[in-house]
């Protein structure tokens, strides 16, 4: 049984591709085009990876949600900017949130997990050249202290 299933993989691309030559190689690209119609050469994620539309999504999510794990209140004099976690899903370094906007940190785990469950970096083919990440040791939170409103955690740049 093993042999038979190696052979059909190996001849799995002849089938796709409209059949092989003697020597067992597929026919050349242009060999089953249609004279009449133009190469798609754009590169097709989409057909690929079915889940690239909703990893595509994750990215806004996670946003989103970070945005919401940031609020603070700037009026508040303990320390409420102290929980690190990642500042995107596709190429990630370290931020600091409010911890205390425990519904947002949560959601943004729930997403994270389904970013790699879902293979999302090489769906989109995430390539991270960025450099090093920066560690904040703190953040603080600032706003709108005289209008009222809720602050945001901004990491300090020691």
């Amino acid at each position: 049984m093993v042999r038979t299933t190696t052979l059909l993989l190996a001849l799995a691309p002849c089938f796709l591709v409209g059949g092989c030559s003697d020597d067992g190689d597929p026919p050349p690209p242009d060999a089953t085009a249609d004279a009449t119609s133009q190469p798609d050469t754009a590169p097709r994620p989409d057909v690929a990876n079915p889940n690239v539309a909703r990893c595509k999504e994750l990215i806004g999510d996670y946003a989103d949600s970070l945005e919401d794990a940031r609020a603070c209140d700037p009026l508040v004099k303990k320390l409420s900017c102290t929980l690190a976690v990642d500042d995107e899903l596709s190429c990630p370094c370290p931020t600091l949130v409010n911890p205390e906007n425990d519904r947002n940190v949560k959601q943004l785990q729930t997403l994270k997990t389904e970013w790699a469950e879902l293979g999302c970096a090489g769906a989109l083919r995430v390539q991270c050249d960025q450099g090093p990440c920066y560690t904040p040791s703190s953040a603080t939170c600032v706003g709108a202290p005289k209008g009222g409103g809720v602050g945001a955690c901004t990491d300090d740049k020691d």
